[in-house]
């Protein structure tokens, strides 16, 4: 993910989780229960699960390491898709949305998310995950990339939402009045020019409040409060409870202040990079190596 641009894999990775639960717990024969049996009859057994054959480790362990592949490539059909909606966006701000090949590209990165969700949920269904520090090991990894899943694809589908709203609420600070016969006349006409600008900026960014990007969702509430700032910087020269001098002060640290928080709110990036779960990733390895006894090519980790 690019640092101005930021995939919705909850409900699929909430599944994934789930199944990797049910399978530990399905296999793990729920404590020691060696001395009854069913309602608690003497002399009844309850035996360990299988171990995994050695074709089952190997199996899982080329999925395990082909996973990697697998993420990073949906990370690169990100960012070709954010550069074509990008581009899409700077030859028409207005129209790109409706675009199909914005329509078409939204619809392959969905796609993408799809096989990555697939290729992790055909790594926790392998038989050698009943191995309870295995796929214990691989659970952790899972639950700690469902963050990080989320709030890729959550940008990714907000991606041409959130370059259209930035488009419309630039408008914002465009705001200008005609020289006027007095403040209050100067401070109606600006007044009336920024509720003309904001109402299509608060319209449209309502839509980014459902996005799964969770930073991306509180955009519209930022933008609201700048509009009200704004509004109550010129509101107190108009009524005559502010010099012009203090209403500029007041614009200026408005905008200072949106900026600020605009900037920290679109670090995607960063934000992405500290979800990915690297460490849990690799923690997997030394488990597999243990049951496998040799250690395949090095394979790269996820991005």
């Amino acid at each position: 993910m690019r640092s101005t641009s930021a995939r919705t894999s909850g409900s699929l990775f909430a599944a994934l989780v789930l199944l990797v639960g049910t399978t530990l717990t399905g296999c793990s024969g729920g404590g020691d229960q060696s001395d009854s049996g069913p309602e608690g009859s003497p002399g009844a057994t309850t035996s360990a699960p299988p171990r995994p054959t050695d074709a089952e480790y190997d199996e899982a362990y080329a999925l395990y390491h082909g996973l990697a592949g697998v993420l990073n490539e949906t990370n690169k059909r990100s960012s070709a898709y954010q550069d074509l909606v990008r581009k899409a966006w700077q030859q028409d701000p207005e129209g790109f949305r409706k675009a199909p090949r914005v329509i078409k590209a939204v619809r392959k990165q969905r796609a993408a998310a799809a096989d990555r969700d697939a290729a992790l949920a055909a790594l926790a269904a392998q038989p050698a995950m009943a191995d309870a520090e295995l796929g214990a090991a691989y659970q952790t990894f899972a639950t700690q990339y469902a963050a990080a899943a989320a709030y890729q694809d959550g940008f990714d589908d907000s991606f041409p939402l959130f370059l259209a709203v930035g488009t419309q609420c630039q408008q914002i600070f465009g705001v200008e009045a005609t020289e006027a016969e007095s403040f209050e006349a100067y401070a109606t006409t600006w007044l009336e020019r920024h509720r003309e600008a904001s109402a299509p900026c608060l319209k449209q960014g309502a839509g980014l409040a459902s996005s799964g990007n969770e930073d991306v969702a509180r955009l519209p509430a930022r933008y609201a409060r700048l509009v009200e700032e704004r509004k109550a910087a010129v509101v107190g020269l108009r009524d005559q409870t502010a010099t012009a001098q203090q209403s500029l002060k007041a614009l200026a640290k408005a905008d200072k202040r949106f900026t600020r928080d605009y900037a920290r709110l679109t670090r995607f990036s960063e934000r992405l990079a500290e979800l990915v779960p690297v460490a849990a990733y690799e923690a997997v390895d030394p488990i597999f190596e243990d049951r496998v006894g040799e250690t395949p090519s090095a394979d790269p980790t996820p991005e």
